[in-house]
């Protein structure tokens, strides 16, 4: 529990907003929209802040988890209000209900009026703040009249600590208390504390939640993500030399706030809490966070929830009574003949069960689903990035600047189509490889099967490299190195443009190139592709390619083999684990062996570095994965580890590495660089990597839509950035279009001279 001193809390005295209830006539409902939805400026305003107030509320409420459905069908409800209507009044009202779905006092509409400051002198003195009662009884009042500037805090907080020793009993009425902020001030005063009671009584546990990165939303993955509850034990008070010795009644208004010492104390038996008025009830001081919302609202929401050891809730107030009429006061009596014991205190009220996040959310696998729903695939998939993304520091713009362009594009979309490449449009924002949004829907419009035939992006034109049925290639005319000018009559660069913007994001210039030429062929099953070419002469032609189930891999050179009798290569994107002792006893007598790594590995690394590592295993990578505390920038932190390559099992490996790289490696495959490089230097030849590493997690939006992305961040041993920049090459080659028309590997080749060179000649 924090200790605040005494001018920091004296500055929140002064300084707190009050709450208001800002209460507006009930909506009428409105109908469900299930078409397009088109919002103006203001309303986009307002559903951008409200999709900031879902994130902090899905993810760092302790009653809620990811994707609770009370929550998210709350929020598709209150979102398709606000998107239905410009009245400011349904707008407050739409975000009242939204807050009440969590049944949580706590969490609430405040206003963002002007701090209120400590009411003006009325004349004469302030009412005693602190004053005997009859019996002994200390009472200690915290109200506007009582405390009505800095100097009367320091009087109050002195006195009422000086003369709780000679207490037979302590009435705390913290009744109206305005601006104070009663719950923090009394629960920063440990002295205070200690002098309540003769015997050591323990605060409450808080308990929050906290995020190690995102846990997947199906599918497995190798980041360890999870997330937790987090049990901060409550501070254990020891009773100072002398203190009060009878019982310690707290006296607050409905709705009001107390510390959390009257129910540790109450708890123990040595104490009651009165509630006057039955509006609301009492609650305890917790963690809380604010959201500013559009048109001068500002939400509360609740980070912690209070438990006792036995994990269960105290309740917070004993005894209710009326409110009192302007000649009586029934609360204040009560609380003197409780406090005198003249009466014995209540039976302990009986703790309530620690709240689950309830049932998990079903997305609607309906493909267009309401205006409210598609705000909510909105709101969940921007949170999801804006909480738990490691790399936002790294993106093109500020991610916030991507939210009111998405909520204006899924709600005005008048189909899934439309819908669906909302989405895609949103996450492509990201500029991380690793993140793309799939579907049924997004297939269809990218196209579900490819022709066969690979294209990669070559001289910055889309280039067939290879064709990997035999018969087409006999058939079709088409040729490597073949140029492509259209497809099914759309221009080749608009087209890789439009699987650029909308199907995946991209991590560097070479990954968006090479997304968009792999897959500028592809479309409907067993549809045929027309395709406008330029071969090596400079005529131009046109083809037909069918569309099916190919095999774009397939690949019939062998896994393994010896280039000249001193190297001996190696294809990592087909080389398996269990292959790999085979390897090495197979080049045990080269000088040098090539790794090409121009695909995507099959775990391979783990097994490869320590039989080349050159010390006891080194550090391969930095990793930094999200440790998420709660929604303010002081509980953004990482937890940090660095990776080492394994102990050496077998003999290692003496010649020199290779490893051939260009755009195709990405995540393992730079991962595999990253091992190879610490393990012995290995040089890279080739062209810079894909830019995008760390391990893939998933969420799930309405509408059947998953979306990927990355989990942690991943940078190489001595902090050096590796996302967003790839693997850089030490020697840099590319094929060039007459390269490919040669049927010759220009990198490969560039290689084995490279290597010829660093071996020199063969000893005679």
């Amino acid at each position: 529990m924090p200790i605040y001193s005494l001018p920091r809390v004296c500055g929140v005295l002064l300084a707190l907003c009050i709450t208001v209830g800002l209460a507006t006539a009930p909506v009428a409902a409105q109908p469900t929209p299930n078409g397009a939805v088109p919002v103006d400026s203001v309303q986009t305003q307002r559903l951008a802040s409200l999709a900031q107030l879902y994130g902090v509320a899905a993810f760092y409420h302790p009653d809620l988890g990811a994707g609770t459905m009370a929550w998210d069908s709350a929020f598709a409800a209150a979102a398709e209000q606000i998107a239905t209507t410009t009245d400011a009044d349904a707008y407050a009202q739409a975000v009242r209900d939204l807050l009440g779905a969590l049944d949580d006092p706590v969490t609430r509409l405040r206003s963002t009026s002007p701090p209120q400051a400590p009411p003006p002198s009325m004349g004469g003195d302030a009412p005693d703040a602190v004053r005997w009662a009859a019996d002994s009884v200390l009472v200690a009042t915290m109200n506007p009249s009582t405390i009505r500037s800095r100097s009367d805090v320091v009087q109050f907080q002195r006195t009422l600590q000086q003369q709780l020793p000679q207490a037979q009993g302590v009435v705390m009425d913290v009744r109206n208390a305005g601006f104070i902020p009663v719950g923090r001030f009394l629960d920063s005063q440990r002295d205070l504390m200690a002098r309540l009671a003769p015997e050591p009584y323990a605060l409450p546990l808080v308990q929050t939640r906290m995020h190690e990165g995102f846990a997947p939303e199906g599918g497995g993955t190798s980041g360890g993500y999870a997330s937790y509850t987090r049990t901060r034990e409550g501070a254990a008070i020891q009773p100072a030399a002398a203190t009060n010795t009878g019982p310690v009644v707290l006296l607050a208004s409905a709705g009001g706030t107390i510390p959390r010492f009257a129910l540790a104390l109450q708890q123990a038996g040595r104490g009651v809490v009165i509630q006057e008025g039955t509006d609301e009830p009492v609650y305890a001081s917790v963690p809380t966070h604010t959201v500013s919302l559009a048109g001068g609202l500002t939400a509360e929401v609740r980070l912690g929830r209070l438990v006792t050891a036995d994990g269960t809730q105290p309740a917070p107030a004993a005894i209710t009574v009326d409110a009192s009429d302007d000649t009586t006061d029934a609360a204040l009596d009560r609380a003197l003949t409780l406090a005198r014991g003249d009466a014995p205190l209540p039976a302990v009220p009986p703790a309530a069960a620690s709240r689950g996040p309830g049932a998990s959310a079903e997305y609607t696998d309906e493909a267009y689903p309401p205006a409210g729903e598609r705000m909510l695939a909105v709101a969940r998939g921007w949170s999801i990035i804006e909480h738990f993304f490691p790399y936002k520091d790294l993106m093109d713009a500020p991610w916030r600047e991507a939210l009111p362009a998405a909520i204006e594009g899924a709600l005005a979309a008048e189909g899934a189509e439309a819908y669906h490449l909302a989405i895609g449009r949103l996450m492509v924002q990201t500029n991380d490889s690793h993140v793309a949004a799939r579907s049924d829907v997004l297939s269809r419009l990218r196209g579900e099967t490819p022709a066969p035939v690979l294209v990669r992006s070559i001289e910055g034109q889309p280039v067939v490299t290879d064709i990997v049925d035999d018969a087409v290639a006999d058939t079709s005319g088409l040729r490597r190195g073949d140029v492509i000018l259209s497809v099914d009559g759309t221009p080749a660069a608009a087209r890789m443009d439009s699987l650029a913007r909308f199907y995946r994001a991209a991590s560097t210039p070479q990954a968006r190139q090479h997304h968009a030429a792999f897959r500028l062929l592809w479309g409907d099953a067993g549809s045929t592709a027309t395709v406008r070419v330029r071969g090596a002469d400079g005529t131009e032609r046109t083809v037909e390619l069918p569309r099916g189930r190919y095999n774009l891999g397939r690949d019939d050179t062998p896994v393994m083999r010896r280039l000249t009798d001193r190297i001996g290569y190696a294809d990592l994107d087909r080389l398996e684990r269990a292959q790999v002792d085979s390897m090495f006893t197979r080049f045990a007598d080269t000088d040098a062996i090539i790794f090409d790594m121009r695909g995507y590995p099959n775990g391979t690394a783990w097994a490869i570095a320590p039989r080349l590592a050159e010390t006891e295993q080194p550090v391969a990578a930095s990793f930094a994965k999200p440790l998420r505390l709660g929604p303010g920038e002081r509980d953004r932190q990482t937890f940090d580890f660095d990776q080492r390559v394994p102990p050496r099992r077998g003999a290692r490996y003496t010649g020199k590495t290779v490893m051939l790289i260009d755009e195709r490696a990405i995540s393992q495959a730079e991962h595999t660089g990253l091992f190879l490089k610490a393990a012995n230097g290995t040089t890279f030849v080739g062209s810079p990597t894909n830019g995008a590493n760390g391990d893939v997690t998933r969420f799930r939006l309405p509408g059947g839509i998953r979306v990927d992305f990355t989990g942690q961040s991943v940078r190489h041993p001595d902090g050096t950035q590796l996302q967003r920049r790839g693997l850089q090459p030490d020697v840099e080659a590319r094929p060039t279009i007459e390269s490919i028309r040669r049927a010759e590997d220009a990198v490969l080749q560039t290689a084995l001279e490279y290597l010829q060179r660093e071996l020199g000649p063969t000893e005679p």
